[in-house]
């Protein structure tokens, strides 16, 4: 399927318009619709003491919905961790597991 890039670039726009003005801020938390599917994502709340207590800077995380969400934070990410865990969408049912190795370049001078 082609896609023109243009095209791609636009619609990703549309859809993150309000992120890319408060990319800021970290996501923390995926939300979900009734029926299960991806509604949007969280921040964290801030001004937390290290006992978990509220400080007088408390303020409570945000929540972004969204018509279209995308996660563009990798595989080992924390959201993408969080889809990988929830049932509905057995995204890691018949995948390979990830394997590593290590490379090497060697370039000669004359």
């Amino acid at each position: 399927m082609f896609i023109r890039y243009s095209y791609l670039v636009r619609t990703t726009y549309i859809c993150l318009r309000f992120q890319l003005l408060n990319s800021g801020f970290a996501a923390t938390e995926v939300l979900y619709n009734d029926d299960g599917s991806v509604a949007g994502v969280a921040t964290h709340d801030s001004g937390i003491a290290k006992d978990g207590s509220p400080t007088d800077s408390f303020e409570r995380g945000m929540g972004f919905r969204a018509k279209c969400t995308i996660f563009s934070e990798g595989c080992h990410g924390s959201l993408g961790k969080q889809l990988y865990q929830n049932p509905e969408f057995k995204l890691r049912e018949n995948c390979e597991p990830q394997t590593y190795a290590t490379g090497i370049k060697v370039i000669h001078l004359a």
